[in-house]
């Protein structure tokens, strides 16, 4: 008896829990958010809107839904340009972490040969319209992202104000290095720790407001936000960082130019 009574009390507290239970799944309820989708695989909050949401379509169409209600027209329609069926199609969408400012976001889908793509798409000026140009173009032969953009064409220009600052840069150290030799010891740590704090396994808005300054006073700085802008953002660069960077290098040049003038007298392979 005394072994039966624990065990009956087992018993009847998991059936007074499953009873719990159960009561509790029978007032589940399912309600329709919003309908007319054609074999939708999920649905993703917009992070900077609270009533908005897209609804990812198997067949290739991404959709808009504001307050419960389907906006009219599609946020992005890649059907032509994908292969639909059991596990491929147009299969996922996620934004990125900026994209409230830089309109970014991302899908995965199966392209025609059937290989796995994850394209990189912008937002247009319609919060529920994508520019279908930006990033992937439709109908290209291999389904592969393009992340370039026109704004390559301001390369030429960062390179040849590039050159013109290390050939300043250059000079300087040449003729700096005539009355101080052991300089170039002080230069390599230098450089080293500008490597360090110069944003290019991470961005500079990771970077915690206050010691944000220590990126402004890297010369190195500038010229990596002169290549992120054109060939990663697809937009010119601010403002800002193009006119120091212009500056500093039109300066940096300039300097290096005076130096070499003065020294080049007693520089060993100037002869």
């Amino acid at each position: 008896m005394s072994v039966m009574r624990p065990a009956l009390f087992l018993a009847v507290v998991m059936l007074a829990v499953l009873d719990v239970v159960v009561t509790a799944q029978s007032n589940v309820r399912a309600v329709v958010y919003a309908g007319g989708f054609a074999a939708p695989l999920n649905i993703v909050q917009d992070p900077t809107n609270r009533s908005v949401q897209f609804v990812v379509e198997q067949a290739g169409r991404i959709r808009a839904i504001r307050a419960g209600a389907v906006v009219p027209g599609e946020f992005l329609n890649l059907s032509n340009t994908i292969r639909s069926g059991g596990e491929q199609g147009l299969l996922g969408l996620a934004f990125a972490p900026d994209y409230a400012s830089s309109g970014r976001f991302y899908v995965n889908f199966t392209n025609r040969d059937g290989h796995t793509v994850i394209a990189r798409f912008r937002r247009s000026s319609d919060p529920f319209v994508a520019d279908p140009a930006f990033g992937f173009p439709p109908g290209a032969p291999d389904g592969q992202p393009d992340m370039l953009s026109w704004h390559v064409l301001w390369l030429p220009v960062v390179v040849v104000l590039q050159l013109m600052w290390l050939a300043g840069i250059t000079w300087i150290l040449s003729s700096l290095t005539v009355a101080l030799p052991d300089v170039t010891y002080f230069v390599n740590l230098f450089v080293f720790l500008l490597m360090w704090v110069t944003p290019i396994g991470f961005k500079p808005e990771m970077v915690p407001a206050g010691f944000r300054f220590v990126l402004y006073l890297n010369p190195i700085f500038y010229m990596t936000e002169m290549y992120r802008a054109s060939m990663l953002n697809g937009r010119f660069p601010s403002a800002s960082v193009a006119a120091v960077y212009v500056v500093m290098c039109l300066a940096t040049f300039a300097l290096g130019s005076a130096f070499f003038e003065r020294f080049k007298g007693v520089l060993t392979d100037y002869e």
